[in-house]
C-alpha cells in the first residue's frame, strides 16, 4: 500500500497516520489468538499492573513467526517506505511488545518516545480490535 502525498503529509505534520485493515483479517486473527494465548499461559517475559493483571507481553518478535510475519507485511512495508526509503530496519530494542489496554483508567501518563531524534524511526501500532478513548486506545497528541 503506497501512501499518497496528502497521507504522507499529514503522517509528516501531525506525527501519525491511520492505515485501516494493513493486514489482512486472517493475520489479525492469529495475532489475537496468540497473544491471548501466551496471557492464559503467562508466558515470560510479561508486565503486570497493580491488580496483577498481565498489561504487556514483551519480545514479541521471538515469541512466534506470526509476529514477523505481521511486521513485515508487503503493504505496511510498502507505507513504510513511502515515507522512510527503501532501507527499513527492523528494531527489536524499541516496542517490540503488545499492550493490552483495559477499559478501565490506567496510570500510564503522557509520555515522548525520544526528546531528540538521531534519525528516521517510526513506530507502528497495529490495533487488533475497534478501539476508541472509551475501551483503552493508545491517545497521540497530533504534531507533538
Amino acid at each position: 500500500m503506497r501512501l499518497t502525498q496528502p497521507e504522507i503529509h499529514h503522517f509528516r505534520h501531525n506525527g501519525y497516520l491511520k492505515c485501516p485493515e494493513i493486514l489482512p483479517s486472517s493475520t489479525v486473527n492469529e495475532l489475537k489468538e496468540t497473544i491471548l494465548q501466551d496471557i492464559a499461559d503467562e508466558s515470560a517475559p510479561v508486565v503486570h499492573d497493580k491488580t496483577g493483571r498481565i498489561t504487556r507481553i514483551s519480545h514479541i518478535l521471538d515469541r512466534a513467526p506470526i509476529f514477523l510475519q505481521a511486521a513485515t507485511q508487503a503493504a505496511l512495508l510498502d507505507a513504510l517506505e513511502s515515507l522512510l526509503g527503501p532501507q527499513i530496519e527492523l528494531v527489536k530494542n524499541r516496542h517490540n511488545h503488545a499492550t493490552l489496554n483495559y477499559r478501565v483508567p490506567t496510570s500510564d501518563p503522557f509520555h515522548r518516545d525520544a526528546v531528540q531524534w538521531s534519525r528516521s524511526l517510526i513506530s507502528v501500532v497495529l490495533y487488533l480490535e475497534e478501539t476508541n478513548t472509551q475501551n483503552g486506545c493508545t491517545q497521540v497528541v497530533p504534531g507533538s
